[in-house]
């Protein structure tokens, strides 16, 4: 099965569904995250933001 995750945040995705997208990866689903905000760059200067586009495949490894 293949499996989209659409979030506004990093890290939305892990909230709101992470139990459930942890279980589709144990049964060998393929799933598509896709975060649609990149980070304000009023808010996050661009070594911030590669900090936590790192963070999100960090945590898209450890689900599966």
């Amino acid at each position: 099965m293949r499996v989209l995750v659409i979030a506004a945040h990093p890290d939305d995705e892990v909230l709101g569904v992470g139990g459930t997208l942890a279980v589709h990866a144990l049964k060998g689903d393929t799933i598509f995250p896709v975060i649609v905000a990149d980070g304000n760059p009023v808010r996050y200067n661009e070594e911030r933001h590669k900090e936590l586009q790192e963070a999100c495949r960090r945590c898209c490894a450890t689900l599966g």
